[in-house]
């Protein structure tokens, strides 16, 4: 997300990547900005979509060509756009594009403009995070990991999902300060079998690293081991490589705490006790382990007055990155792309039902008029009678100021009965005065706050007015 500090998991360049694109259909859906990283199946990319001359930037995950024939590794990419456009959370990074070209399967999501905890650390020497701001990340992963825990599926069934990959490059932090967790690429939900090691074993829950049957537990491990590493600057496992770090991970062993840095003991309690080797032993689940992290953040604030943990997260993020702070405007194409969706969004209904229309319609689905903002109530006038009614009202705005005596007069009757005689006259009068407030009511309907209090206050002025011609019909003598 930073320009000076892409992170590129393994060799690859702008160019490497771009490479394959070139076969690609290129009709303008997405252009393909720059490459942000690469996985072991998947390349990520900032793209952009333009649409009505507005501009939509955001993050292409697209698989690669090697990945997308295996069927198992596409099997997890398609379970990976399943459940994450299932998700909807303010921590949750949101998916809303699945399809593929080429049989090269793809995601669209949100682009978040800054960078992820991992890299921020590392940048951090000199900054060191506070113990609230250390707290305030963990506990805004533990929302996002309680929603995702709780999760249903259409009958109503716990869908068991565990993340399985909570680590610091996982965790996105905003220019703004906000926090998100992405990839539920290696999630498991209920019923998938843990024969198979999965995830990084640098924070690994021990059942995890020993392929054991897991369940959120395992996560709150993780959780803990990010705010062990955020909190005090080093990494809680040892190993060199691969190898000794699972070998860590499967006897729970972590680097003892150092004395060099003094810590809050309550903050400690909270971490010892989600990282406890048995899972018995850690939090049930994750809201048990934000309600004391919540608990130890107001202790804090209290103790020490300062800016909402927000708004000192975003200081942090602009003072460690200083100076290479992403700009507005990337600095070439990488190609331009038409990502159809041929997936397919129903196959996500297999998860939940909230999965979100493609952004990859047609030209002519495009092309179809939008839905109403609001359905037709009775007696509120079409658009096309909205229109007339505008026109209408201008004229009859006109005609006012041309001549108001020709307008305020009376019916013509010189019978007593004439009183009468003018009741129906001037509920005439009325009557294209409340078609106007109607008009200004339908044609602010759906517009927002703003929008409301106008049509709520251009209506009872044209009441008023309406009232007020009639009763100077009812009671005022003929003008000639």
């Amino acid at each position: 997300m930073v320009r000076q500090a892409v992170r590129l998991r393994g060799s690859m360049s702008a160019a490497g990547i771009a490479k394959p694109l070139g076969t690609w259909l290129a009709r303008g859906r997405y252009e393909l900005l720059r490459p942000l990283a690469r996985g072991g199946m998947a390349d990520v990319f900032l793209a952009r979509r333009r649409a009505a001359g507005i501009d939509k930037w955001l993050v292409v995950k697209r698989m690669q060509p090697g990945s997308a024939a295996d069927p198992w590794s596409l099997d997890r990419f398609v379970r990976e756009a399943r459940l994450s456009m299932s998700l909807a959370h303010q921590n949750i990074v949101p998916v809303f594009d699945f399809g593929k070209i080429e049989d090269q399967p793809f995601l669209a999501m949100e682009r978040v403009e800054g960078s992820d905890l991992g890299l921020s650390l590392a940048r951090a020497a000199e900054h060191r995070l506070s113990p609230l701001l250390a707290a305030f990340i963990a506990a805004e992963c533990c929302q996002a990991l309680d929603y995702a825990h709780q999760r249903k599926g259409p009958d109503g069934a716990p869908l068991g999902i565990v993340h399985r990959d909570v680590t610091p490059r996982n965790v996105l932090l905003s220019w703004a300060g906000e926090v998100k967790l992405t990839d539920f690429g290696i999630a498991a939900i209920t019923g998938d079998p843990t024969t198979k090691l999965i995830g990084t074993p640098l924070y690994m829950a021990p059942e995890q690293a020993r392929c054991e049957p897991i369940d959120a537990r395992a996560d709150i491990y993780a959780v803990g081991l990010v705010l062990r590493q955020a909190v005090s600057g080093v990494c809680p496992r040892p190993g060199e490589d691969r190898e000794a770090r699972l070998a860590a991970a499967r006897s729970a062993e972590l680097v003892p705490w150092s004395l060099d840095e003094p810590i809050p003991p309550a903050l400690v309690a909270i971490i010892d006790r989600a990282t406890a080797p048995a899972p018995a032993d850690r939090y049930a689940d994750a809201r048990a382990m934000l309600a004391d992290l919540d608990g130890f953040i107001v202790a804090e604030r209290a103790a020490h007055k300062a800016e909402p943990p927000a708004r000192q997260l975003a200081s942090w993020l602009a003072t460690v990155w200083q100076g290479v702070l992403e700009g507005h405007e990337p600095e070439t194409v990488a190609e331009t792309v038409d990502l159809i969706d041929s997936l397919g969004v129903a196959a996500c209904d297999a998860i939940g039902s909230a999965a979100v229309r493609s952004f990859t319609a047609t030209a002519a689905d495009e092309a179809r008029s939008p839905l109403p903002l609001l359905p037709r109530l009775a007696g509120v006038p079409s658009l096309l009678e909205t229109r007339a009614l505008r026109i209408r009202a201008r004229g009859l705005a006109r005609r006012l100021r041309a001549n108001p005596r020709r307008i305020l007069r009376s019916p013509p009757t010189r019978t007593p009965a004439g009183l009468g005689a003018m009741v129906p006259s001037a509920r005439a009068r009325m009557r294209p005065v409340l078609q106007i407030a109607a008009a200004l009511i339908a044609a602010f309907a759906g517009v927002g706050l703003v929008g409301a209090l106008t049509a709520s206050i251009a209506a009872s002025l044209a009441l008023a007015a309406g009232l007020g011609l009639a009763t100077v019909a009812l009671f005022r003598k003929r003008i000639v």
